[in-house]
């Protein structure tokens, strides 16, 4: 499974997928995440590099949002 996201980032693993039709976002994806330079998620989060893995929610609108999923973990 693989997201696609904008900035730097070293490692990024997905913990949840979850479809949310008609809820604002078609799916949200539960990731924890590596910052290793400054990274930009657009309105989703900003971080700046640090210490220890990062949790965040992101949520996907099919068609807006860069989202690759690919069941091959």
């Amino acid at each position: 499974m693989f997201i696609v996201v904008l900035g730097k980032i070293e490692d990024i693993v997905v913990v949840s997928v979850k479809e949310q039709i008609g809820k604002n976002c078609d799916y949200k994806v539960r990731a924890r995440y590596w910052p290793t330079d400054e990274s930009s998620f657009g309105s989703a989060a900003r971080v700046i590099s640090g210490t220890e893995w990062l949790m965040h929610d992101f949520c996907f609108v099919q068609g807006r949002n860069s989202l690759i999923l690919d069941n091959t973990n």
